[in-house]
C-alpha cells in the first residue's frame, strides 16, 4: 500500500460507513461525518453503524465526527457519500469552509432531483470545471464490503491526469484504499460518451470478484 492517507468521508449512511470501514482497515486515517450529533454520538458509544450495520464493529483506527469543519481541516481526500438529494448542499458547505477545493471524489448514486443535474455538473457549478473528480461505484453492496467479503468497485474520473498522478492524485490512492485482499480491481481505461456530455467519467478501473461456493455446495460453480 501506498503512503497512509487522511482521509475523510462525508455521509454516515450504510454505504458511507462501508467504504470509510475498508479504508480504515487498510491503514489509513479515516474520518467518518454524519450530520446529526446525536447519531454520532450514539454510534461511538455502540462501536458501529447501529442503525445501518449493527453486526459490523468499526475498526479501532476509525474516527467520528458531526463537526465538518473539524473534519475537512484533517482531510488530504474528501469522499463525499450522502445521499443525492443533499448532495449540493453538502458541496455547499465544503465549499464554505475549503472554497479552493481542486479535487473531490463521491460514491453518491443518481442525478440532483429538482435541476435533474448529473452530480459532476454540480461540482463543477460549484467549483468549477478545472476541479479534478473521481466517482466510486458498484457493483456492490454495503453490507458485502463492511464484512470484507469478496466484492468489487468501480472508479471513473474525468481526467486521465487524475489517473496518473501516483503520488498526490486522489484517484489512485483511492484505488489503493478500496482493494481489499479479496477484491481484484483490473485498470483499464475506457472513454466513452452519452448524448454528447463530455464531463461523464472515462472509466479507469473494471472490477472482478471471486464469489465463494455456497456453505452446502461440494464445489464452486464453473459459471
Amino acid at each position: 500500500m501506498n503512503t497512509p492517507k487522511r482521509i475523510a468521508v462525508l455521509g454516515s449512511g450504510s454505504w458511507g460507513t462501508a467504504l470509510a470501514m475498508l479504508m480504515a482497515r487498510n491503514g489509513h486515517q479515516v474520518i467518518l461525518w454524519g450530520r446529526n450529533p446525536e447519531k454520532i454520538l450514539k454510534m461511538k458509544a455502540a462501536g458501529c453503524n447501529c442503525f445501518f450495520l449493527p453486526e459490523n464493529p468499526f475498526p479501532e483506527t476509525l474516527a467520528l465526527s458531526s463537526d465538518l469543519a473539524e473534519v475537512l481541516d484533517h482531510a488530504e481526500d474528501l469522499l463525499v457519500v450522502v445521499p443525492s438529494h443533499a448532495f449540493r448542499e453538502t458541496i455547499d458547505r465544503i465549499k464554505l469552509h475549503q472554497p479552493g477545493l481542486n479535487r473531490m471524489a463521491w460514491a453518491t448514486k443518481g442525478i440532483e432531483n429538482k435541476t435533474r443535474d448529473l452530480l459532476d455538473q454540480v461540482v463543477a457549478e460549484e467549483f468549477g470545471r478545472d476541479i479534478e473528480m473521481a466517482v466510486i461505484s458498484g457493483p456492490t453492496f454495503a453490507k458485502e464490503v463492511a464484512e470484507g467479503l469478496p466484492t468489487a468497485v468501480v472508479v471513473a474520473s474525468v481526467t486521465l491526469m487524475f489517473y496518473k498522478q501516483q503520488d498526490n492524485a486522489l484517484l489512485l490512492q483511492r484505488i489503493n484504499s478500496l482493494k481489499a485482499e479479496n477484491a481484484v480491481l483490473r485498470e483499464q481505461v475506457l472513454q466513452y460518451k452519452t448524448a454528447g456530455n463530455n464531463t461523464l467519467p472515462r472509466v479507469l478501473t473494471q472490477p472482478a470478484a471471486v464469489v465463494p461456493a455456497p456453505a452446502n455446495s461440494d464445489k464452486a460453480s464453473d459459471s
